[in-house]
């Protein structure tokens, strides 16, 4: 495969916003989880609309968990970590996880 090389400055840039980005998502959609299961904050939503903020978060999860985490190993190494098959895994479970989150 082709790969792209940025400048230092900008790699670690996204470095840092890859790392909010999967910080922000994993306890903000863990709050909501949380809110609406164990407290459950959402009363006043009828069982469906529950379910899909329930779906949406765990699509987050998943999304941040396969498809930002491992891209921030690689762009703080500077190349991919963790060989052909998880790249492969890797495109198909980021792309099933955001298909979730958008459905």
């Amino acid at each position: 495969g082709r790969t792209i090389r940025y400048p230092d400055s900008i790699r670690y840039l996204l470095i840092i916003w890859s790392f909010l980005s999967a910080l922000l998502s994993l306890s903000g959609n863990t709050v909501v989880l949380v809110a609406s299961r164990r407290y459950r904050a959402f009363k006043k939503l009828d069982k469906l609309s529950v379910k899909l903020v329930d779906n949406l978060a765990v699509a987050d999860i998943g999304y941040t968990l396969v498809g930002i985490v491992p891209t921030i190993g690689a762009q703080i190494a500077d190349r991919w970590l963790y060989g052909e098959t998880f790249c492969v895994v890797n495109k198909v479970l980021t792309n099933i996880f955001f298909n979730m989150s958008i459905l």
